[in-house]
C-alpha cells in the first residue's frame, strides 16, 4: 500500500501538476497580446533551462552549455516581452489621460 501511495504522489507531482500549470497559464494568457506571449515564452524557456542544468551539472557537457545559452535567451525574451507590454500600457494610460470623457451625470 505504501508503494501505491508513493506512485500516486510521484504521478501527481511529475505529470498532473505540470499539465495543470500549463493549462492555467494558457487560460490566463489566451494568446491575445503578443507581448504577453513573448513574456510567457521567455519565462518558460528560462524555467526549462534551469531544470535542464539540474540534470546536467557538469560545465563541460554540451547540454549544460546549451542550457546556459537558452537560459539567457529566455531571460532576454521575457524581459523584452515585459518591456513591450509595459510600454504599450504606459502609452494607453497617457492617451486616456489626455482625452478625458465627461460623464453624463456630472452636469
Amino acid at each position: 500500500m505504501d508503494e501505491l501511495a508513493k506512485y500516486l504522489y510521484a504521478w501527481n507531482d511529475w505529470v498532473v501538476m505540470p499539465i495543470l500549470l500549463v493549462g492555467a497559464i494558457y487560460a490566463f494568457i489566451r494568446l491575445r497580446r503578443p507581448s504577453i506571449l513573448l513574456f510567457a515564452f521567455g519565462a518558460l524557456l528560462y524555467i526549462v533551462s534551469c531544470g535542464l542544468q539540474i540534470f546536467y551539472p557538469s560545465p563541460f557537457s554540451f547540454a549544460h552549455n546549451a542550457a546556459l545559452v537558452s537560459q539567457y535567451l529566455g531571460l532576454l525574451a521575457g524581459l523584452g516581452g515585459f518591456a513591450w507590454f509595459w510600454q504599450k500600457d504606459r502609452r494607453h494610460a497617457t492617451s486616456t489621460q489626455s482625452n478625458p470623457v465627461l460623464d453624463r451625470d456630472t452636469r
